[in-house]
């Protein structure tokens, strides 16, 4: 009998031992693991610095409108640096106003727009065209029965296509 008090006792003592042992482990892996999203969130802006530096500074841009909308379309870095910010939004706020709402948005607070003509816009039907008007192209997004109207105002600087303007005139 004393044996096995003995028994459970020393086996109560292990595994309250191991369990404490097993608590002090989680609690360090849950530091570590707070402190490396942070870390990576640092080295992701880094980076996106980095990118940015590289795209302005090789600015001998010299290319076809074409070329330059096809990476503009697809590749959020180019994007975001040849945008002119501030950049000025305009659009119906309400459906019943005839007169446009302009918003201007940060470079902060830019968000990469998707504007390969393959975009996964899903249950829109839309068309795409440019127009040309010397120094300056217009992107249209034309909504199929569906009022969506958005223009994309682009401007030639230095030799280098821009980002100038949005105009959503969609109801």
């Amino acid at each position: 009998m004393k044996k096995n008090i003995a028994l459970t006792i020393f086996v109560l003592i292990m595994l309250v031992t191991f369990s404490c042992k097993q608590e002090l482990r989680n609690k360090e892996a849950s530091s570590s693991s707070i402190e490396l999203p942070m870390l990576s969130e640092k080295v992701a802006n880094q980076k996106e610095k980095d990118v940015t530096k590289l795209i302005e500074m090789a600015k001998d841009c010299g290319e076809t409108f074409d070329d330059f909308f096809e990476r503009f379309a697809k590749d959020s870095a180019f994007q975001k640096s040849r945008i002119k910010f501030p950049l000025r939004v305009s659009y119906f706020k309400d459906v019943l106003d005839d007169s446009l709402s302009v918003d201007v948005i940060e470079r902060s607070s830019y968000i990469y727009i998707d504007l390969r003509e393959n975009s996964p816009m899903v249950g829109i039907d839309y068309e795409v065209s440019f127009e040309e008007n010397g120094d300056q192209k217009s992107y249209y997004l034309t909504g199929i029965d569906n009022g969506i109207l958005i223009t994309y105002i682009f401007k030639q600087n230095e030799n280098c296509w821009y980002l100038v303007e949005i105009l959503d005139e969609s109801t």
